[in-house]
């Protein structure tokens, strides 16, 4: 009688879990997508100059973002310009935020070596959004902000890093700052008319 009990139960969990996991697994269809857009970055860097702010592309029409949709998730990969060594982490998740409308991009990290100097490891740091209007597309998209910040790990606060000798350090971080810069992402035909490149420089340690 007991072992019976006993294998009833065990039976009756074993389906118990087969239909949970059948209900919280649904299939999700995966959609790719490109998405043309216009691009102004303003750049903050420490080569081997003092950091100062420079506009190295403004109100351009920038290569389509080709992402995989599915659901309320985006997927893209960032490529650079020059080309990078050994990058690792280039993968961009934008998750659809109902209260803001907005796809919010995770906190991400990229590690690559530097194309210039020694070829430092650098780190960088990404954040930003999306807007559509309805689904992801060329013809939904409204607006977008990216924010990139670029680290040298390594070196004390009294040893600047090889090449970039103007890089500022960075105590919250433990870490030499080589630079910021901000994207400005807009639909194609919109003119980018940009009044506030002065005030992002205090964004750069927030």
């Amino acid at each position: 009688m007991k072992l019976r009990e006993k294998t009833t139960v065990t039976l009756l969990i074993a389906i118990l879990m087969i239909s949970t996991l059948a209900v919280i697994i649904p299939v999700m269809a995966k959609e790719q997508i490109a998405v043309e857009m216009k691009q102004t970055q303003f750049q903050w860097r420490t080569w081997k100059t003092p950091a100062q702010w420079s506009n190295i592309w403004y109100d351009g029409v920038w290569d389509p973002m080709e992402a995989e949709y599915s659901g309320n998730v985006l997927h893209t990969e960032i490529s650079y310009q020059p080309d990078v060594l050994d990058e690792v982490g280039t993968s961009q998740v934008y998750v659809y935020n109902k209260k803001t409308e907005q796809w919010i991009m995770r906190e991400g990290t990229i590690q690559y070596k530097s194309p210039y100097g020694p070829q430092l490891w650098i780190t960088e740091y990404w954040k930003g959004y999306l807007e559509f209007d309805g689904e992801p597309s060329s013809e939904s998209f409204v607006h977008g902000v990216q924010y990139q910040w670029g680290y040298v790990f390594g070196y004390d606060e009294n040893n600047p890093p090889p090449y970039y000798t103007y890089a500022v350090w960075d105590e919250t971080m433990d870490a030499w700052l080589l630079g910021f810069s901000i994207y400005l992402l807009d639909p194609i035909g919109t003119e980018q008319k940009v009044a506030y490149k002065e005030t992002c420089h205090s964004q750069i340690l927030s």
